[in-house]
């Protein structure tokens, strides 16, 4: 079984004026061709027509029979006032599907049919197109949420002042303040890692949020939120690096940028996997700059455990 639609002789135009002997087809509606002349047509047309049938009215009718074997659903939409019903049927040349409506609660439809009745090579057609488009959707979720990671100003992060007037465009510093105010969410940026007696952060900027950018985004796509989003597939890395290009404006590098003293980047370099052995205030430093977590052991030896950021600046510098 398949899609089943009731068809009937087609009604003919008045020609010239003048009125022809019009037929009666099962439903009393007016015709011009028999319903031998009717078969023949279908027949030439390579369409399938079962018939003559009667419903419990006692009308004698014929309903085409068409997607043998590759109806894979039946299915309805609900309205206000009427209902359209249609099948979900696969189409081999495209590889995908389409649907066809054969009923209606809108007028008299009421003796066409369906029925699934796909072949499993249909079925397994089908249901790998659906996996396929799962995973895109899984896909391209991935991308959006990287994305979102990578422009989303936080603490510890490095912004540039793009526009605005207070504050100069193209200063960068790192965010260590966000809170809000009469005009929207604002921004303290340390723009140097100098400290005044109390410990806070010497040269500081006050910014509008909307007025910044992270700086280098792609950076934070080794980041652990992302891990299992990503999972090395490179693929998708490249099309949050293309999103984050179109969004920028500009190239996008994947490389960690982060200013770092001569003392840091020997400490860096005499790095042990994740641990670094350094003195506490450069670990303080490196810490402040986003790259791990201060460990101080009971004999006094000071430790900067690096995160995702740090290991990938360690990795890139060559230590």
């Amino acid at each position: 079984m398949a899609v089943h639609q009731v068809v009937s002789p087609r009604a003919k135009k008045v020609d010239g004026g003048k009125e022809w002997d019009f037929l009666k087809d099962a439903y009393g509606r007016q015709v011009y061709e028999t319903t031998e002349e009717m078969l023949a047509r279908y027949e030439a047309a390579g369409v399938e027509v079962e018939g003559p049938l009667a419903n419990h009215y006692g009308d004698i009718f014929y309903r085409t029979v068409q997607y043998r074997g590759l109806v894979l659903a039946d299915r309805e939409r609900n309205f206000y006032h009427d209902s359209d019903f249609y099948a979900v049927v696969w189409d081999e040349e495209k590889g995908d599907t389409f649907q066809v409506e054969y009923a209606t609660t809108r007028f008299s439809t009421y003796d066409n049919r369906c029925s699934v009745d796909a072949t499993d090579e249909v079925r397994a057609k089908y249901q790998a197109l659906q996996a396929k488009r799962e995973q895109d959707r899984r896909d391209e979720f991935a991308v959006n949420r990287a994305f979102s990671h990578c422009i989303t100003i936080e603490k510890g992060r490095e912004v540039e002042v793009f526009k605005g007037r207070k504050v100069k465009v193209g200063t960068v510093g790192r965010v260590f303040w966000i809170g809000n105010s009469q005009y929207g969410l604002r921004l303290g940026i340390a723009t140097s890692d100098r400290k005044n007696s109390r410990g806070g952060n010497k040269d500081v900027a006050w910014v509008a949020e909307g007025n910044c950018r992270v700086l280098n985004p792609a950076q934070y796509l080794g980041d652990k939120e992302l891990e299992y989003d990503l999972r090395d597939r490179k693929d998708l890395v490249e099309r949050t690096v293309a999103k984050l290009q179109e969004y920028y404006g500009v190239p996008i590098s994947t490389k960690t940028t982060v200013a770092l003293t001569k003392t840091q980047r020997k400490a860096l370099e005499g790095r042990d996997g994740a641990r670094v052995k350094c003195h506490v205030r450069t670990a303080n430093a490196m810490r402040t700059k986003g790259l791990g977590s201060v460990l101080r052991e009971k004999n006094g030896d000071t430790f900067l455990l690096l995160n995702a950021k740090g290991t990938r600046l360690a990795e890139q510098l060559g230590f």
